[in-house]
Parts: C-alpha cells; structure tokens; sequence
C-alpha cells in the first residue's frame, strides 16, 4: 500500500487523487488529514475528502478544525477550497460556531463565486457590507471558457463566471 501511495502522490489527476484517497483511508482517516496536509498544493481535493468522512463519522470538531486549516493554506480562488468552506460551515453549524459559519460562507463565495454562495452572505450580520463588496469582486472576475469537462484535473479549476 505504501508503494501506491508513493506512486500516486506525484500524479497529477483527480483520479489520482480518487484512488490515493482509497489507499489512505485503508490506512486510517488520521493517515488521509496526514496526507492532505502534506500534499495539499498537488491534491488539494483530499481535504475536501478528508472533511466529507470526518463529518460522515460525526467528527465536527475534527472536521472543522482541518478545514479551517486548509482555508488557510489552500490559495483563495481555487474552487474546491470552496467546497471544503461548505464542509466546516457544516461543522461549524453542528457545533453552533456561528463567526466560523459566516467566515466560511464568506470564503466558499470568494473561492467559487456562485449565485447560491452569493445568496447565503445575506445570512450574515452586516451583510449590505459584505455583499457589496462581493459584488464587487465578481465584476473583476474573468468569464469561464479554459474548463473543460474532460480536463484531468478538475481540482486545480480557479474560480470564474460561468458563461449562463
């Protein structure tokens, strides 16, 4: 297992990342945080996987805890750490951390700025602030049109507009 893991750490793919996923957590959840951690600028996607079985476990501190670590490190418009964002807010609303919910809300808006993620900053205090200032983030946004859906590795994609 260990050979695997080697071998699909420097590969650059989700699929990759799917299987190095697979042999991590026959290793232990402990091990794929571990990898996550280390490996988060070539499979950032981890996180999200290693926060999707915290939660699935009931671990929300945990959870929440290595999301906000990977807000932190992951760079900010890179659209899965908006997934992860979604992921501790789930924790976090779990815990009844209501700052760490709106934090997260406000990242997943600025690493996927989509019209559901736009939506949910009204649900923060202050937010006439916040979400003109988002407004006008999304003007200095470029369109999308590089995405593929056949790209290899979707979780490296960086935010954009959506053409619709």
């Amino acid at each position: 297992m260990g050979e695997l893991i080697s071998f699909l750490i420097d590969m650059d793919s989700d699929r990759a990342a799917e299987l190095l996923l697979e042999a991590c957590l026959y290793k232990g959840i402990d091990y794929l945080c571990e990898i996550a951690r280390t490996k988060c600028m070539k499979h950032p996607v981890l996180f999200k996987y290693a926060c999707q079985e915290l939660l699935n476990q009931n671990k929300d501190a945990e959870c929440e805890k290595l999301g906000l670590e990977a807000i932190e490190v992951l760079p900010e418009d890179l659209v899965v750490r908006g997934k992860i964002a979604d992921l501790t807010a789930k924790a976090a609303i779990n815990l009844n951390h209501h700052g760490i919910v709106n934090r997260c809300y406000e990242v997943a808006f600025y690493s996927e700025s989509t019209l559901n993620n736009y939506f949910r900053l009204f649900q923060i205090p202050n937010h006439e602030i916040i979400t003109k200032k988002a407004a006008e983030h999304v003007e200095k946004l470029a369109e999308s049109g590089t995405y593929k859906s056949n790209d290899i590795n979707k979780q490296m994609r960086i935010n954009a507009l959506s053409r619709n």
